[in-house]
C-alpha cells in the first residue's frame, strides 16, 4: 500500500490503490452529509469543514505525475466517463466532526512504520475535487508512507479569476492556521511535510509567520515550495519570522513559467518562482526546473515524474 488504505468494497480485477486524503477546507459546502464544496468562500467566517475522502487510482494504466480523468478528446470510447479502471474516482465523500477526525487521522498516522503526515496546499484555479485527486497523486507517486492530508481554500477554479483567488488565498489565514494546528498537535505525527503550490504558498508564508508569534507554534520537516507565486520581497520579510519553522526548505523554480510571467505583469513585483535570477537564501535549497516544464502555462511541472523523483 502506498498510503493508508478504506475498507473499500473488493477491488475490480485492475486492482486500484485506494488513497485516504483527509482534508481541511473553508468553501462553502454544497451538501450538508458529504464532502461537496464551491469554489467560494463559506458565508460563515472562521468556518472549517473537516473529513475525508477515498480516492481510488487505476494502478495498472496509471502514469507518474498523470491525474487519469474522463475526457473526450479521445477516440476510446471508455475514456468519455469515470471508470475506477481508468480513472481517479473520488468513491467516499465523508464529512466528520472533530472527534471523528482525529481518530481517523490517528489511525492512519499509526499504520506508516515514519508516523508522519504530507500536508498539500493547492495553488490557484484549483477546485477542491481537482486538489484531491492531486493529493492522492503525490501520495502514490511519492510512495508516501503515512497520511495524506489537504487544505483547500476557495480558488474560483478559473484561469482569469487570479484577483479574486489573491484575496482568497489571504483571507483564508484563520482557517488554515486552525487546520494546521489541529494536524500538529492531534495527529500524533512525529513528522509533518509540506509541499505548498503556486499562490497557495501564499497562504502558508503568511500563516507560519504568525504562527511563530504565537504560542507553540507548529515545525516541519520538509517544506517544498513549488512554483511559488510569492512576492520577493515579502518573503525575506516573512522569512525572518518563519525561517526556523522547518528542517528543511526547497524551492523549485522556472524562468519560463508563464502564469507567474503574468502575476509578475499583473502585481509588478518579482515572483521566487521565477528563476530570473534564481532566489537565493540561506536555508532554502533553489533548484532550476527550466529545462524540464511543459504545457501550456508550464506552471504544474512539480508533478513531472522528474521532480518527483527529487521531492
Amino acid at each position: 500500500n502506498q498510503s493508508p488504505t478504506a475498507a473499500d468494497p473488493p477491488e475490480p480485477s485492475t486492482n486500484p490503490t485506494t488513497v485516504r486524503v483527509f482534508f481541511g477546507t473553508d468553501r462553502r459546502p454544497i451538501a450538508v452529509t458529504e464532502a461537496s464544496f464551491a469554489n467560494e468562500p463559506t458565508s460563515d467566517s472562521g468556518r472549517l469543514s473537516l473529513g475525508w475522502c477515498d480516492v481510488s487510482i487505476p494502478r495498472l494504466v496509471h502514469r507518474t505525475g498523470e491525474i487519469e480523468r474522463p475526457t473526450y478528446w479521445t477516440l476510446n470510447t471508455t475514456d468519455w466517463f469515470e471508470n475506477p479502471d481508468r480513472h481517479f474516482v473520488i468513491q467516499v465523500r465523508k464529512l466528520a466532526g472533530e472527534d471523528e477526525f482525529r481518530t481517523s487521522l490517528r489511525r492512519a498516522v499509526d499504520l506508516g512504520s515514519e508516523k508522519q503526515v504530507l500536508l498539500f496546499i493547492h495553488g490557484y484555479n484549483t477546485s477542491f475535487d481537482d486538489a484531491v485527486y492531486r493529493s492522492a497523486q503525490l501520495a502514490v507517486d511519492l510512495k508516501f508512507m503515512g497520511a495524506t492530508a489537504l487544505y483547500s481554500w476557495p480558488s474560483n477554479a478559473r484561469l482569469f479569476r487570479y484577483a479574486a483567488d489573491r484575496d482568497h488565498c489571504l483571507s483564508t489565514l484563520p482557517s488554515f492556521k486552525r487546520f494546521v494546528r489541529e494536524i500538529a498537535r492531534n495527529s500524533a505525527a512525529k513528522t509533518i511535510h509540506v509541499i505548498a503550490h503556486s499562490m497557495g504558498k501564499n497562504a502558508v508564508v503568511h500563516g507560519l509567520a504568525e504562527m511563530a508569534l504565537e504560542q507553540d507554534p507548529p515545525h516541519f520537516r520538509q517544506i517544498i515550495m513549488a512554483a511559488p507565486d510569492v512576492d520577493r520581497g515579502e518573503f525575506e520579510r516573512l522569512a525572518v519570522a518563519f525561517g526556523s519553522a522547518a528542517d528543511h526548505f526547497t524551492l523549485y523554480a522556472a524562468d519560463n513559467d508563464r502564469a507567474l510571467g503574468a502575476a509578475e505583469t499583473l502585481l509588478g513585483d518579482p515572483r521566487i518562482g521565477d528563476s530570473r535570477p534564481m532566489f537565493l537564501r540561506r536555508g532554502v535549497d533553489s533548484i532550476d526546473a527550466s529545462s524540464i516544464i511543459k504545457g501550456f502555462l508550464k506552471h504544474s511541472y512539480f508533478a513531472d515524474p522528474r521532480i518527483l523523483a527529487d521531492i
